[in-house]
């Protein structure tokens, strides 16, 4: 008798010490998976600016989509799966944004070349938003995290920038970097770096306009804040840094973004007091932009091949960039209203061969308008799909801003900052399609915490 209650307690211990023992393991692999995601992630908004790095990109897509599989097959964590597909509105209005896209795919004057725009801008990026979505909903980043990881890559990518800029002006004749296009034919700061900006082999410049448009809405949100200054002195630094990068391109459409965001920022659901101050500070953020457009030595810059007085007598395409713009919408829209809901294939090359007589026309092989370019390819329910994904989010996003009081909660901030930066991006995809390729890609990996942030809140404002 005593023998079998010494092998039952043996038992039990050992089963005690073997639970013990998986539980720890589970605990090590979880922190190394957590560790794992948060590199996979910097390494992904690292590569994103540049232009030779679809490598580092596509691994860290690949480990992050590994670590989600890990974690259904291993943990068994299916009904976090359909917790989040059931429960949040935004996959469900993606997921037929993405069925409108596949639609366009059998319509498309080139289906091969479509098919594999349809996998690399929509499929890919898709399912990582909806894979980071998950992962946050599971714990294994937040996003106080996701902050920490956006400031040290942008510092990363300012760093480089101005360096090489720096590099050419103090060596101009033997630069140390000479991965620029061209040769740098003045050595004057600005035009060191509008050259860099538009040249350089590391970076696209658009892109590079877009990319920054993100830390300069996360430098307005800080400013905005009612907090002491001190705390939110280094964000408003990062902000100038990447305005500056903006600036140095001489591209219009990103400064209009920004100044547009700018101009609505007192419409934003924030206390009567913090309103006037933002006033006063909007004042003077717009006249600083209007003195650098008119009346600094970078005017010359900014208005190259303008000519304003054109627009007075009606002669668009003599006006410049923008009214030449003019032109291009009145011609692709006709061409939308003669076949509405038949795109003619996502990829913007199908519309250089759909449409000779308006590329002729308009002088341009696309509508410069990401919302025309989408309805040109995809057809006009794309674009509603695409309005409704982001009508929701600002909705929700003020909403939260509304009622939220705790100011230094990083999801306040992140909420404040993203609301601000959608006003910019899709003002700067009006005047250029910037929603593809690398931006598509960062557009969706930052939209995931966002997402994440305005379903949870929402949710435990509802409880």
């Amino acid at each position: 008798m005593k023998e079998s209650v010494e092998l039952d307690d043996r038992s039990i211990s050992q089963r005690l010490t073997t639970t013990h023992t998986n539980q720890k393991v589970y605990q090590t692999t979880e922190a190394r998976l957590k560790a794992l995601l948060k590199i996979a992630l910097a390494l992904l908004l690292v590569s994103l600016p540049f232009k030779h790095s679809k490598g580092l990109m596509y691994t860290s897509e690949a480990i992050i989509g590994s670590i989600f599989l890990f974690d259904i097959y291993k943990n068994k964590a299916r009904a976090y799966l359909f917790e989040t597909i059931r429960e949040n509105p935004f996959i469900w209005i993606i997921g037929l944004y993405s069925a409108t896209v596949l639609l366009s795919v059998f319509f498309s004057f080139n289906p091969i070349y479509s098919a594999k725009q349809f996998v690399y801008e929509i499929i890919i990026n898709v399912t990582l938003f909806f894979i980071l979505i998950y992962l946050y909903q599971r714990e294994f980043i937040t996003l106080k995290q996701t902050l920490h990881i956006l400031i040290l890559t942008n510092l990363i990518f300012i760093s480089i920038f101005l360096l090489q800029g720096l590099q050419w002006y103090l060596f101009p004749s033997h630069p140390l970097m000479r991965n620029i296009s061209r040769g740098i034919r003045k050595p004057e700061v600005w035009q060191i770096f509008f050259e860099l900006s538009r040249y350089s082999d590391l970076f696209s410049y658009k892109a590079v306009t877009t990319y920054v448009l993100f830390f300069a809405a996360l430098g307005l949100a800080y400013l905005y804040l009612p907090i002491p200054f001190r705390d939110k002195l280094k964000p408003i630094c990062l902000g100038i840094a990447n305005v500056t990068v903006a600036i140095s391109s001489m591209l219009k459409a990103p400064i209009v973004a920004i100044g547009f965001a700018i101009a609505l920022s007192p419409l934003l659901p924030l206390k009567r007091n913090q309103r006037i101050k933002i006033l006063y500070s909007n004042v003077i953020l717009i006249a600083l932009f209007l003195f650098l457009i008119f009346f600094s030595p970078l005017k010359t810059y900014f208005l190259r091949g303008e000519n304003l007085t054109s627009l007075v007598h009606g002669k668009y395409r003599k006006w410049g960039s923008f009214g030449s713009r003019i032109i291009i919408y009145k011609t692709y829209v006709k061409q939308i209203l003669k076949h509405p809901f038949i795109g003619v294939g996502i990829g913007r090359r199908n519309i250089k061969f759909a449409f000779p007589d308006s590329v002729k026309e308009s002088r341009h092989t696309h509508a410069h308008n990401v919302f025309l370019n989408v309805a040109l390819q995809q057809g006009i329910q794309s674009v509603l799909m695409l309005f409704v994904f982001i009508f929701l989010q600002l909705r929700y996003g003020i909403s939260i801003l509304r009622t939220f009081t705790a100011h230094l909660d990083s999801r306040y901030i992140y909420v404040l900052a993203f609301v601000i930066w959608i006003c910019m991006f899709w003002t700067r995809s009006s005047f250029d399609d910037m929603f593809r390729h690398s931006i598509s890609t960062y557009y969706w990996v930052l939209m995931s915490p966002f997402t994440f942030c305005l379903v949870s809140t929402r949710q435990d404002q509802n409880a």
